[in-house]
Parts: structure tokens; sequence; C-alpha cells
């Protein structure tokens, strides 16, 4: 098993809502999660990330930033759930059972990120096992 590392900037310069994405479609599993503040420009505290594929827009993994969220670097390891208490196949939910790592096929990784203020910047690092 090897991981590949995608850096995906997001800058939010003159919009309260910016996207970013990884430079080419992942094949994979997403692994891990990191970010990295922009000292000279934090995303605000009142802002949310949220981690999914290009085009299939189903959520890896959404955090509404705090003020230290929005101040520190942090990690996050997400997980899928892949079947609900009868075994049938379900996206994520409260109730799913059964943790999986987030599959990417051939779509870029998309980052949302909403709430921010007009100057804010950021680097979403994503490690995926597989690769382009």
């Amino acid at each position: 098993m090897y991981l590949t590392k995608y850096e995906i900037e997001v800058n939010a310069t003159g919009a309260t809502t910016a996207y970013g994405y990884s430079g080419l479609p992942v094949y994979g599993l997403l692994h891990a999660i990191q970010y990295t503040v922009n000292t000279t420009a934090p995303i605000a505290s009142t802002a949310s990330f949220t981690i999914s594929r290009e085009y299939d827009s189903t959520e890896a993994w959404s955090k509404m930033l705090t003020a230290s969220a929005s101040n520190d670097n942090w990690y996050y390891m997400p997980r899928y759930k892949t079947a609900d208490s009868t075994g049938a196949s379900t996206a994520w939910n409260s109730t799913a059972w059964g943790f999986d790592y987030y599959p990417i096929s051939d779509e870029r990784i998309k980052v949302s990120l909403v709430g921010a203020t007009s100057a804010s910047a950021g680097t979403i690092t994503a490690w995926v096992q597989g690769g382009a």
C-alpha cells in the first residue's frame, strides 16, 4: 500500500464561497486530510469546509470551523459508512454500520469553503491510497 499526497489550495479572495480541486483525477481511497492555516489570511471561524468528489458530491467530510480550528493546523481521518443495520448499502448517515475509507474513482477531490471572509486562504492536503 502506498499513499499519494494531493495539496489543494483554497483561496476566497473577493468571495465568501471558494472551491479548490486536486490537480488530477484521483483513483483510490481517502485516508487522511490535513488543514494548514495561512497565517497571513486565516479562514474565518464562521466558515465550514466540505470535502467531496467533484461530480458525485457525496461528502467525505464536513467541518464547521471554530476559532481554534481556523487558526491552527489540524488532521482528520474520514470514514465512509457503507451499510445500514439491515446490511443495505448506504451513504453516510448517523445510523449506518460498517466504516470504510472514502472511495474516489476518476474524479478530482473537491474542497468547498463556505462562509469565509474575502481574504481567507488555506491548504487542504489529502492522502489517498492509490494515485492518479
